[in-house]
C-alpha cells in the first residue's frame, strides 16, 4: 500500500501490460489479413511469380489460427521472396510497337 501514493500501483502496471498483450494480438490478425490482400493482389496482377501470391496467402490463413507465435515465419517468408527478385537474373524484355505517331521531321519544306 505505501506503494500507491508513490505512483507504483502495481494495477496499473497490469493494465498497461494488459493493454500491450491486447494490442500485440490483434496484429497477428491485421498482419494476417495484409498477407492474404497481397497474395489475391499478386495472382491477380500477374506481375510477381504465381507462387508468391500462394505463398502469402498460406501464410496468411496460417497465421490466424497460431496467432502471434507464428509472426516470425511470414517475416522469412518476405524476406525470402525479396531475395530471390533480388538476385534472380533479369528476364528479357520485350518491345512492343508504339502506338505514338511517327515523329515529324525537322527538315522545313522550302516555301520559295
Amino acid at each position: 500500500m505505501q506503494q500507491a501514493p508513490k505512483g507504483l500501483d502495481i494495477r496499473v502496471a497490469q493494465t498497461v501490460v494488459s493493454i500491450n498483450q491486447a494490442w500485440f494480438d490483434m496484429t497477428s490478425i491485421l498482419f494476417s489479413l495484409t498477407l492474404v490482400a497481397a497474395g489475391v493482389s499478386i495472382l491477380r496482377g500477374a506481375m510477381m511469380s504465381r507462387w508468391a501470391g500462394w505463398a502469402a496467402i498460406a501464410m496468411g490463413l496460417a497465421l490466424v489460427p497460431t496467432g502471434p507465435e507464428f509472426q516470425l515465419v511470414p517475416y522469412v517468408g518476405i524476406l525470402a521472396v525479396a531475395v530471390y527478385y533480388t538476385v534472380r537474373p533479369a528476364r528479357p524484355r520485350q518491345h512492343f510497337a508504339s502506338t505514338a505517331q511517327p515523329s515529324v521531321s525537322t527538315a522545313l519544306p522550302a516555301t520559295r
